[in-house]
């Protein structure tokens, strides 16, 4: 069940299995075989996924709460990139 949900939450990020792997410090095909749950995931990348899909979360929460207090658009953009930047870095 848990290779499903690290699939799930890895689309949920935009990351193709290739751009996770250079993420995560493994192959592609290692990606591959933990969603397709022939190798099982180490804890560290479930807890390292969930931080990531928590900063998004709250990166896009951030943004809608700046377009509703009058924050420009581009400057809400530029905010929301960033963040997320850091948090697919691990910052």
């Amino acid at each position: 069940m848990m290779h499903r949900i690290f699939a799930k939450g890895r689309k949920q990020l935009g990351l193709s299995q290739e751009l996770a792997a250079d993420m995560f410090g493994v192959s592609q095909s290692t990606i591959s075989r933990w969603e397709n749950g022939t190798l099982e995931i180490p804890e560290d990348a479930v807890s390292r996924l969930g931080e990531m899909l928590r900063g998004h979360a709250s990166a896009q929460a951030d943004f809608m709460d700046a377009l509703a207090n009058g924050v420009e658009m581009q400057d809400a953009l530029g905010t929301l990139i960033n963040s997320l930047r850091s948090t697919i870095a691990g910052k």
